[in-house]
């Protein structure tokens, strides 16, 4: 594999989850602060699974058939991103649902959010030349990724606000 290659699917795995560390664990230390009970949270964290069971079937025929995994890809976390963005946006309100952060605009992220997890491997091991050897050098960039994204919210002290939205989305974007 050539090392532009290499570099470029390390980045790609180091965002996908940053994307997902920069919000999904931190949560609660925000959305406490707006309303969210202990069965909101439930629902927050209910919402993932439910995307991973329906997205799967629609992407991957759309992905395989008609689109490039890359456009997909593309597609889905600029569309995530202005959900994510959305979301804070209703936060922020003057009354903010946590039934409709968490079914409308957290859901929806996830929709878009899931899919691209089996898409970042599938243009990993695609342009990969000896895949058994390369993906797990190029994967270990993900898991830096998400702990990278634990130190950012940390340093720039959005690990308890607002912040850590606007991050993902921006990341996402």
């Amino acid at each position: 594999m050539a090392p532009s290659v290499r570099i470029r699917l390390s980045v790609m795995m180091f965002l996908q989850f940053f994307i997902w560390g920069a919000w999904y664990v931190t949560a609660p230390n925000y959305l406490s602060t707006i309303g969210f009970g202990p069965a909101d949270f439930g629902n927050t964290y209910s919402v993932g699974p439910i995307a991973g069971l329906l997205t799967p079937l629609l992407v991957g025929l759309i992905a395989d058939r008609f689109f490039s995994a890359q456009k997909v890809l593309a597609i889905l976390h600029l569309l995530g991103g202005v959900i994510m963005f959305g979301a804070v946006s209703f936060m922020k309100g003057e009354s903010p649902s946590p039934s409709v952060i968490n079914w409308g605009f957290f859901l929806g992220y996830m929709l878009t959010y899931y899919p691209t997890l089996a898409l970042t491997n599938t243009i990993a091991l695609k342009n990969m030349s000896d895949p058994e050897k390369e993906f797990p050098g190029i994967r270990v960039l993900g898991t830096i990724g998400w702990i990278a994204a634990g130190f950012a919210l940390t340093f720039t002290g959005y690990e308890t606000n607002s912040g850590m939205f606007y991050m993902t989305a921006v990341a996402a974007i």
